[in-house]
């Protein structure tokens, strides 16, 4: 935007600035740094997905052999189940943050009994 504010137009002895380009150049930017913060938003999601599919891929290896004692197969069901949770809560996660950016939840004034709810919430 700054390049649009430092260059005159061809031709244009007055200097001045053209307000449209100055505009233009600035959607521009603001676009520009949404998509990044998208991109970047998607990137932390998959490397938070990777961790308990690793998981699970390797609890259900394990699963496979046949030397494994009746125990160990029980703590395995029971990692599983709690990664499977872990990707449930990611996923919701992810859609509630979905819905927010763009603009699918509304949200509404309400009075509230703020004293009532310290008091609740010290209990």
């Amino acid at each position: 935007m700054l390049e649009v504010i430092n260059k005159k137009e061809a031709g244009s002895r007055s200097g001045r600035i053209d307000a449209h380009r100055v505009g233009r150049a600035g959607g521009v930017a603001i676009e520009n740094a949404r998509l990044f913060q998208q991109s970047d938003l998607i990137a932390e999601f998959v490397h938070e997905l990777r961790t308990p599919l690793a998981s699970l891929s390797t609890a259900t290896y394990l699963l496979l052999r046949p030397e494994m004692s009746r125990e160990q197969r029980d703590q395995i069901v029971n990692n599983i189940h709690n990664e499977t949770l872990r990707l449930n809560s990611l996923a919701s996660s992810f859609l509630d943050l979905a819905r927010l950016e763009s603009d699918g939840v509304q949200f509404r004034k309400m009075r509230s009994a703020w004293q009532t709810c310290f008091t609740n919430a010290a209990m």
